[in-house]
């Protein structure tokens, strides 16, 4: 009821303005996109930042038994040693390992998969 009561204002402003309401709306402007490639004031582009690569996994040893798997691995810049577990994280949480073979560990890091073979002495 309260939309019936303002309609003739709504109407005075519409035609007061030059707008009609029943009319079709202009056609939208069409704009160029914009280039968000980063560029110095000298008109050089800016380079990427480098990819992180994953830290160096190295496997030590693989211990298998029925269903459960672990392996020992040095893992660059988290130590020594580490005993890895299927969904064990590492590297502050970027790396995730995501299987345990016969042949070594896969590890997921930073949504790719990788492989560290096991190393033999």
């Amino acid at each position: 009821m309260e939309l019936r009561r303002s309609s003739l204002q709504t109407a005075q402003l519409a035609t007061a303005s030059g707008i009609n309401p029943f009319s079709k709306p202009p056609m939208a402007v069409e704009l160029p996109p914009l280039d968000t490639s980063p560029v110095l004031p000298g008109g050089s582009p800016i380079a990427p930042p480098p990819e992180v690569q994953p830290p160096m996994v190295t496997v030590k040893a693989i211990m298998i038994l029925g269903d459960k798997a672990a392996a020992v691995a040095d893992i660059e810049g988290d130590g020594q040693a580490v005993i890895l577990r299927v969904g064990s994280s590492f590297d502050g949480g970027r790396g995730r390992v995501v299987g345990i073979s016969n042949s070594g560990v896969r590890f997921r890091w930073k949504e790719r998969i990788y492989d560290a073979a096991l190393q033999s002495n």
